[in-house]
């Protein structure tokens, strides 16, 4: 498999050269870059068996995303690119792929973790864990919270795009303008929450109900993954934003992987990436005008496998000639931790790049290294990107140490989906914002309550 993906990369690289008649400086920047690619990915196999497809890992996920639509398409940029804005751009991509195999293997030697443990927790049956007289309570309980904050969201939102949409086809505008007010510009008190509710809280109580369905084939599980998934995906496609409808058929996609260990065809796989672009196609049929099938296919494919790259490129171009290093002001809800005026960066991009596509709406959100090179300079996207391959290696070595039940499945599929964003979201928006620092608090309260318990039984 490594000599497979060796000749397919070593052959675009060449393809690229030869497409756009390239001088040799750049064909040697290119080639050295594509060397780093190569050494970076032998350096993954044998440490972490990111080849392994049937030993899916949040880092190996992260790490073949980020080739796909990064790294790889980086290359293409660098290429299209005539300006000296380009260099550093190649230095930053082609450097993730040295600081953070580096993060992840100093979590590895911190917590001597062995790759053989990923493919030993696939290999593993699912467990019970806990039954359904506890269970159905404390997800009814949790589901329920969930039903109260999507209820008052849809109080305080006056308009919801999802209908605006589906009365009036056609009308991308508008409903661009909607999508911003009905989320990221909402005027309440409680955006943080239900993005929360929208991003983690649907997202795991779908992939949990599955899994019990998965796991036990009830009635009563049955019943309830049906209701949750249809309210979960309904309120993740109020926005009419094409991610967060998707991702929860994604999650599922990788929750049926996990729990198979791995072990699909080649054809379902393929299902699952064809049920992942539904959502995002049919939005798009939708809202635009003289939008066909074909069309849609080739704007998904680049906005898969070339915007994300050709997006970070302009943060390299802004910072510091058109805007200063921020110094933490594009950190978010962060700002006001360090008492600093929040830069909303995405959206200066997004209107540099299109002054008027956008309709004076919109956000350009890149890749993590965006945030910490725009805040903190080259020197800070280095040792920032250490730091957060580190922190997604222990999340990984802790999932692969706990039992394997559906709860645990579930966090796993949550946490993968999560981490992958690292390719096209800020670091807060994906540490800190995505749910992650409340799982490892129920961790946490977990570990705590099994120690209690073997006092006890050890004392009985």
């Amino acid at each position: 498999m490594f000599i497979a993906a060796l000749v397919v990369t070593f052959s675009y690289v060449f393809g690229l050269l030869i497409f756009f008649d390239a001088g040799l400086g750049d064909i040697a920047l290119i080639l050295g870059a594509a060397a780093i690619g190569a050494y970076s990915l032998a350096f993954m196999q044998k440490r972490n068996g990111v080849l392994q497809f049937t030993s899916i890992s949040v880092s190996s996920f992260w790490y073949i995303s980020y080739l796909l639509t990064i790294f790889l398409p980086g290359l293409y940029v660098f290429l299209v690119a005539d300006d000296e804005y380009r260099f550093k751009y190649l230095f930053a991509v082609t450097s993730v792929l040295l600081t953070m195999p580096l993060g992840i293997d100093l979590a590895n030697r911190k917590s001597r973790f062995a790759p053989d443990e990923v493919a030993q927790f696939h290999l593993k049956p699912v467990q019970v864990g806990w039954n359904d007289r506890s269970t159905v309570p404390a997800f009814a309980f949790v589901f329920g919270v969930a039903l109260f904050f999507s209820a008052m969201y849809i109080v305080e939102v006056q308009t919801i795009p999802l209908f605006y949409m589906l009365t009036h086809p056609g009308e991308a505008g508008q409903l661009a303008q909607l999508r911003d007010e009905s989320m990221k510009l909402l005027d309440s008190n409680f955006r943080f929450v239900y993005h929360l509710v929208r991003d983690m809280l649907y997202p795991v109580l779908v992939l949990f109900s599955f899994g019990q369905m998965l796991l036990k084939r009830t009635a009563v599980w049955k019943g309830i993954f049906a209701v949750c998934f249809f309210l979960a995906f309904l309120f993740a496609s109020f926005s009419t934003a094409r991610l967060p409808a998707a991702s929860i058929l994604l999650m599922l996609g990788v929750f049926f992987c996990l729990y198979h260990g791995g072990r699909l065809s080649a054809s379902t796989y393929l299902i699952i990436g064809l049920i992942f672009l539904a959502f995002p196609s049919a939005v798009m049929l939708v809202s635009e005008n003289h939008t066909d099938v074909a069309m849609v296919m080739q704007r998904l494919g680049y906005r898969i496998f070339i915007s994300p790259a050709d997006t970070l490129y302009y943060y390299f171009v802004l910072i510091p000639d058109v805007i200063d290093y921020l110094y933490g002001r594009g950190m978010g809800s962060l700002c006001k931790l360090v008492g600093v005026e929040y830069f909303d960066m995405g959206h200066f991009v997004a209107m540099y790049h299109s002054p008027t596509g956008g309709h004076g709406y919109g956000s350009a959100n890149a890749a993590f290294i965006s945030g910490l090179y725009s805040d903190f300079g080259i020197s800070g996207m280095l040792f920032g990107s250490v730091f957060t391959g580190f922190c997604m290696q222990l999340t990984n070595i802790r999932l692969c140490r706990r039992p394997k039940t559906v709860w645990n499945l579930a966090c796993f599929g949550f946490l993968i989906f999560t981490f992958a964003q690292l390719n096209i979201l800020p670091i807060p928006s994906v540490l800190v914002f995505s749910g992650l620092p409340i799982l490892v608090g129920i961790w946490m309260l977990e570990r705590t309550g099994r120690r209690k318990a073997d006092g006890v039984g050890a004392a009985a």
